[in-house]
């Protein structure tokens, strides 16, 4: 075990120190990768969307984590020196199901959709 700490969907960071994790359900925390040791800990702002977990920027300068506002998400930067968080992106509808950065850092890959609302049953079809 690395941590006694409650922490969910952890990521390493670029550079393999640091661990980012959900942290008490609505909190982000940074936990030394050495010895699970807690570092940093940050609340979320209003109604994140932590299953994904809060993954690094390449840089490994601050975390990104989903946000939903008003029927719709967008991600949100939270640097890990203390500023406070900002939007990372600007969407005006739909959902973000999930993101990465690319290997390199260059791109941030989005996956979007909408969510379905209305089902239907067909019985007996032929």
């Amino acid at each position: 075990m690395l941590t006694d700490k409650n922490c969910m969907t952890p990521h390493f960071s670029p550079d393999g120190n640091f661990i980012s994790c959900v942290y008490e359900e609505t909190k982000l925390a940074i936990l030394l990768a050495a010895d699970g040791s807690l570092v940093k800990t940050f609340e979320t702002v209003s109604i994140p969307q932590l299953n994904n977990g809060a993954r690094w920027t390449p840089d490994g300068q601050a975390l990104v984590y989903r946000v939903l506002q008003k029927n719709l998400s967008n991600l949100w930067m939270q640097p890990i020196n203390g500023g406070a968080a900002h939007p990372l992106t600007n969407f005006t509808n739909g959902m973000i199901h999930n993101f990465a950065y690319s290997p390199d850092g260059s791109r941030l890959y989005v996956a979007r959709g909408y969510p379905i609302r209305d089902a239907v049953l067909i019985k007996n079809f032929r």
